[in-house]
């Protein structure tokens, strides 16, 4: 029985810790991989048909001429030279038949279309693959999911490692991923997709002040160190330390118009007075 409620304890911590792990800024950073993975996978899907058209008009003449050419053989094979004489033309057309049909395989196995069309659907599939598992993630519960920097690190190396094995899409398939998202606000990078990211922040101290005073968080000066305990003069007096304001104590009265070096300046300046 105790064995039972430790386990369970020990599940529900363990989805607290999950829980708690999950910020704004990574689920921004997952979806923004997803959207751009999606957009990866539309390119992707549109190279590979556009290639395997191309390889199918080398192909299918191609099967035509060589069929065509080789019943003419078959017919010219019973009958001599001497018994007609434009029987050689009709020779000459099936061997420049034969020329043609080879000319046409070596451009398509030049060109590889057909392989580039197939590079492009498996990259379409691994995409569409990397998205799905992305937006599964984060419809789940926090407490449902993996750990946030776990899940973050293989979904960094995934897509990294899919963009660099990515082969080249055509410029007319760009254009028309360009034209089609006009306003996707996270777009692949190859269509001139810009990265979208805040800052990570490092103290506690300025969230706690940006949420007081209502402003954002690259207003507030970064000149608090964190788990600081002494007094705004420095001095070593336990007493003292009573009656001193801490820094923290000083932000709310400067003007959170005026630039980061001048409330630097009014804090040093409060803080002589203060002391």
């Amino acid at each position: 029985m105790e064995d039972a409620f430790t386990v369970a304890k020990y599940d529900n911590y363990n989805k607290r810790r999950i829980a708690e792990s999950w910020s704004p800024q990574q689920e921004g950073i997952l979806q923004m991989w997803a959207e751009k993975a999606s957009g990866w996978a539309w390119l992707h899907d549109k190279a590979s048909r556009y290639y395997s058209f191309s390889s199918n008009l080398l192909i299918y003449p191609t099967l035509v001429i060589s069929t065509i050419a080789g019943g003419i053989g078959l017919v010219v094979a019973g009958t001599t030279s001497c018994e007609n004489h434009k029987i050689r033309y009709v020779e000459y057309m099936v061997a420049g038949s034969h020329i043609l049909c080879s000319t046409l395989t070596s451009l398509n196995k030049y060109l590889r279309s057909n392989e580039k069309a197939e590079i492009h659907l498996h990259m379409n599939k691994v995409f569409s693959s990397f998205a799905r598992k992305i937006v599964l993630e984060l419809t789940l519960n926090p407490e449902d999911r993996r750990d946030a920097l776990e899940f973050c690190k293989l979904c960094r190396d995934e897509y990294d490692k899919y963009v660099t094995d990515s082969i080249i899409i055509p410029d007319n398939v760009i254009a028309q991923f360009k034209k089609r998202f006009q306003g996707a606000k996270y777009k692949p990078e190859i269509c001139n997709g810009l990265i979208h990211f805040t800052n990570y922040e490092k103290y506690e101290k300025r969230k706690s002040i940006a949420r007081d005073l209502e402003i954002k968080i690259d207003k507030i000066p970064d000149i608090f160190e964190s788990g600081s305990n002494t007094n705004s003069c420095g001095t070593a007096d336990s007493n003292s330390n009573k009656n001193k304001r801490t820094s923290l104590d000083i932000v709310p009265i400067i003007p959170i118009q005026l630039s980061i070096e001048k409330r630097k300046e009014l804090i040093e300046k409060r803080r002589d007075t203060i002391c």
